[in-house]
């Protein structure tokens, strides 16, 4: 068949990609959350003078 080609090795670099990925992906979290408490006790004085709806 012409078509068809075997399935490829996944290479040292592929996994290591990977890991990076999912590493950064996982590390996201806490440090968007860590930034958004940051502003938040940075502004607190100002978000308290904010006008209220």
């Amino acid at each position: 068949m012409a078509g068809t080609s075997k399935p490829q090795r996944r290479t040292f670099r592929y996994w290591l990609q990977q890991l990076h990925l999912w590493v950064g992906l996982i590390l996201l979290l806490p440090l968007v959350m860590m930034g958004i408490t940051g502003a938040v006790l940075v502004y607190a004085h100002d978000i308290e003078h904010l006008p209220c709806w």
